[in-house]
């Protein structure tokens, strides 16, 4: 899969009416090498690169370097293969520990069902996608979201559950 990139259609717009705008990798490379591409944020997920507030890169950036200081603190470690016989009873550690904790299985379902909600997502109306944003991820509340615009809290649970049932549709489950 090829990185995907995404800015905001209006600079700067906080968290409500976000419009995201497409990009390939030398059409971002331009635009962040433009004058308009000045004092904007990126944040880089492996396979997708999308703009944020300042705010928000650098909290992303610390963390980053925090974890590329503990990789390399724990490089004056040796590592032991898991195919040996560590124990001395002929026994190897891949025998002994089982990793339960991780279901590989699943999280490549979960992968493929992100994908498939990134690319629909953006076939919602505006307002299904920001009630979508703030409940999924912002995980705000219906009362709090209710609150914040003014608008009923019955009538944003009749938009979320659209918004939720046009997704489905979309994605085919």
């Amino acid at each position: 899969m090829t990185k995907q990139y995404y800015r905001k259609r209006i600079p700067y717009s906080e968290n409500q009416n976000i419009e995201w705008i497409k990009m390939n990798g030398k059409e971002f490379y331009r635009f962040i090498k433009s004058q308009e591409g000045k004092g904007h944020y990126f944040i880089d997920f492996d396979d997708y690169v999308i703009e944020s507030t300042k705010e928000q890169y650098e909290a992303w950036k610390k963390d980053k370097n925090r974890s590329y200081y503990l990789n390399n603190q724990a490089k004056e470690y040796s590592t032991v293969s898991f195919y040996s016989d560590f124990f001395g009873d002929g026994l190897n550690a891949e025998d002994v520990i089982t990793d339960t904790s991780q279901n590989t299985e699943q999280t490549v379902v979960n992968k493929i069902l992100l994908e498939q909600l990134q690319s629909v997502v953006c076939q919602l109306s505006l307002e299904e996608q920001w009630i979508i944003q703030k409940l999924f991820f912002e995980k705000k509340t219906l009362r709090q979201l209710s609150s914040e615009s003014g608008i009923p809290v019955m009538t944003l649970c009749d938009r979320k559950n659209s918004a939720i049932a046009k997704l489905k549709k979309l994605i085919n489950l």
